[in-house]
């Protein structure tokens, strides 16, 4: 198997932030017939600090959150690499500390709360009962702290939602809650998968402006994921791209957005509507991510490629530093690109 990300981590060091709370580094995930999903993906998330994942459906990003929870789906497996949390290998831990690790030092905020909360029980319920084993309260001092909580993720009438089962709620309302539940266990790191998907504009900007302020409030570290590029470069000051598995680019969601180093990311910020604009993809990318069991030899994103030569076909490029290296850590993350031909790539 290759491995065109084991020298260099899609590392991130924002500015004012401490040392690093989440390690991913070189994980390879692979199916019960030995194709890898996830291909030597590293990564790293400071603590208290805020790093988007970005990539289309089937890029890998959903599936590097759920390695770093140990709850992969069946016939999935990690057989390579490590996942750091706080200084702690949760791959090579046994159970029990993986499972203390779920809820109280890291959680997730489901794409589809609907799927993702119990249909048969109460909102405030499904809070206490968190709150009930962390920290042994009483059944009444705990529903008061689950109403605390909805009332912090800005929940309204929430006294009336408490009492409410999910599909009563809204789409906001169930992701408020949503993220209420991820918020009682009192995380270090919260993993966000899609949280504004089949969201309107304004619901949208209102969870992302809630997620924003909850990690100044709680200094709680974010790993925000999402294939819209738009939303996420509002609330990301780093971005890690992935492409059929790998890390294709990663740094500053700035100067991503002004000076892409992969053609895969040119055309992710390309596709990012303009206010103005009249149809939601300007400039559509064609084609489809490959089969991971069918990935090409070379540079995957090569198929699809319109700046691909022959080398790009044949060997898989490595993910290495581009551009000036940053002064000193605060000055922000690394520029780091898997493509031969990084230094041409042009966003137009």
């Amino acid at each position: 198997m290759s491995n065109p990300a084991a020298v260099h981590d899609a590392t991130t060091d924002q500015r004012g932030r401490g040392e690093t709370l989440l390690k991913v580094r070189n994980l390879v995930v692979e199916t019960d017939q030995g194709v890898p999903v996830i291909d030597h993906v590293s990564l790293t998330v400071p603590r208290g600090g805020t790093v988007g994942l970005v990539g289309e459906s089937g890029s890998g990003k959903s599936l590097t959150s759920l390695a770093v929870l140990g709850l992969l789906p069946p016939g999935l497996r990690a057989t390579t690499g490590q996942v750091e949390l706080a200084g702690v290998d949760l791959l090579a831990a046994r159970t029990s500390v993986q499972r203390a690790a779920r809820g109280k030092q890291v959680a997730m905020i489901f794409q589809d709360p609907l799927s993702a909360l119990n249909p048969r029980v109460r909102i405030g319920r499904q809070i206490d009962e968190i709150l009930r084993v962390r920290d042994g309260l009483s059944r009444a001092d705990a529903a008061r702290a689950a109403l605390e909580l909805l009332r912090r993720v800005n929940m309204p009438e929430p006294e009336q939602r408490a009492q409410a089962y999910p599909h009563q709620l809204s789409g906001g309302q169930r992701q408020r809650a949503m993220i209420g539940l991820a918020l009682a266990g009192k995380p270090t790191l919260l993993l966000c998968d899609e949280p504004t998907t089949a969201l309107d504009v304004t619901v949208q900007k209102r969870i992302l402006d809630l997620l924003a302020r909850l990690q100044q409030e709680e200094h709680v570290a974010l790993l925000l994921i999402s294939h819209d590029l738009r939303v996420i470069s509002h609330v990301a000051p780093d971005l890690v791209v992935m492409y059929a598995g790998r890390v294709v680019e990663s740094g500053p969601t700035a100067q991503l957005l002004a000076a892409p180093k992969h053609p895969y990311t040119a055309a992710l910020v390309r596709n990012i509507p303009s206010p103005r604009a009249r149809t939601a993809l300007p400039q559509p990318l064609i084609g489809v991510p490959p089969d991971p069991a069918h990935r090409p030899p070379g540079c995957a994103f090569a198929p699809r490629c319109p700046m691909a030569q022959p080398v790009c076909g044949n060997e898989s490029p490595p993910l290495r530093p581009v551009g000036p290296a940053p002064t000193v850590p605060p000055a922000g993350a690394r520029r780091l690109s898997a493509c031969h031909f990084a230094e041409e790539v042009t966003r137009d």
